[in-house]
């Protein structure tokens, strides 16, 4: 069964018996059914397919009033859902009133961006200045960027940040601009965007990310030089970041092209034993296993704890050192052990995040390889 519907067979035997009344054209006995589906069901994605039913059967019955309240809660909850756009219509359909911003909120997620970006519009011009209208410019600056219109997109961008310089989703709009000087081939302003996001809004998980992308930007464009400067930036201030096991890996995997092995090597391991263990700790030690020793060099490693925001002090137990030696085998039994201490992630889709296949596949679709990406989805 789906997540948050009961484990027993009720909800499905509910479901099948509102169809058949509908079926039968006993709308009120279909709407009093749909009605004991809500009473059990708590699924964020299930409600609303009930709700927009439960609105159908009442409008069906002659009710447009109940009708109406049940595709607003649509609108107004689960502006997200599939539901969400056909609710909207018919809210129209019955002459009902609903807020100019939530009615652009839903046609943006259902993808309709040109009328969202002229509800949104509607909505600046009716509204005083604030919060509201500052999150209004952003949608439709991403309304833009969706049709590939970054130029217009940019203009809204540049828009929020002059006429809001303190407002809530500048950082957010300023990484959106970021991404459309980059899609438009101007690596070096898209660079500049990202590093003043970063150092402006320093501490915060869009700093971060602008760091990440930012460097990531510049490997693309075969910048690896001004990559490495970002990333060892990056590296430095951000110590406990999302975004660090990635950086290590890409970082070392820079130096590598660069021929500087012994600091590729240093990176790699850092990365090979991020904590909890995952796709990039696993690429960076089949990257670690395939480079020759380096001979009479030994890096040493900084430890690790196997328990989130405690330090263990490197030891000449703990840590292990690279170089002299085979790698791998130094390095294999301590990550695995340090593995066996993470916590277990129960359930297929925590299994499925942490499938290596699944995780390159993310990462493939994040930077536009879309074909790659399905290979490995295919895989996973």
């Amino acid at each position: 069964s789906k997540a948050g519907l009961p484990p027993s067979p009720t909800v499905d035997t509910l479901q099948r018996l509102a169809e058949l009344r509908t079926k039968q054209k006993d709308h009120l006995a279909a709407a009093a059914t749909y009605e004991q589906i809500l009473q059990i069901a708590r699924s964020s994605w299930y409600r609303p397919l009930i709700l927009s039913r439960l609105a159908a059967s009442y409008e069906a019955a002659g009710n447009p009033a109940k009708a109406q309240d049940a595709y607003l809660s649509v609108v107004f909850d689960y502006p997200q859902s599939d539901p969400a756009a056909s609710s909207l219509q018919a809210l129209d359909k019955l002459g009902a009133r609903v807020d100019t911003f939530q009615r652009a909120t839903v046609l943006f997620n259902a993808e309709q961006y040109e009328q969202a970006i002229a509800a949104w519009r509607g909505y600046v011009d009716a509204t005083t200045i604030g919060d509201g209208t500052a999150w209004a410019h952003y949608y439709i600056g991403l309304s833009y960027q969706r049709q590939d219109d970054c130029a217009q997109a940019i203009t809204e961008f540049d828009t929020l940040v002059k006429r809001y310089p303190k407002g809530p989703i500048l950082a957010e709009a300023r990484l959106a601009k970021a991404r459309c000087l980059g899609s438009q081939g101007k690596a070096a302003a898209a660079n500049a965007e990202y590093l003043s996001t970063a150092r402006v809004y320093t501490g915060t998980t869009q700093a971060e990310r602008a760091y990440w992308e930012a460097g990531f930007g510049l490997y693309r464009a075969g910048n690896v030089t001004g990559a490495i400067s970002v990333w060892e930036e990056f590296l430095a201030a951000y110590p406990r970041s999302d975004y660090r096991a990635r950086s290590l890996f890409w970082d070392g995997k820079s130096l590598l092209a660069q021929s500087r092995t012994v600091e590729a090597r240093k990176r790699l391991a850092e990365a090979s034993l991020e904590q909890p263990p995952g796709h990039y700790a696993q690429r960076a030690s089949e990257l670690l296993a395939q480079m020759p020793p380096v001979a009479g060099t030994a890096t040493a490693i900084p430890a690790r704890s196997p328990v989130p925001g405690q330090e263990v002090t490197p030891t000449a137990a703990t840590t292990p050192t690279i170089g002299a030696q085979d790698d791998r085998a130094v390095l294999e039994p301590w990550v695995n052990t340090w593995s066996s201490t993470a916590p277990p992630r129960a359930g297929a889709e925590d299994r499925l995040l942490a499938e290596p296949h699944f995780a390159r596949a993310m990462e493939l679709a994040a930077i536009g390889l879309g074909g790659d990406a399905a290979t490995e989805f295919s895989a996973a």
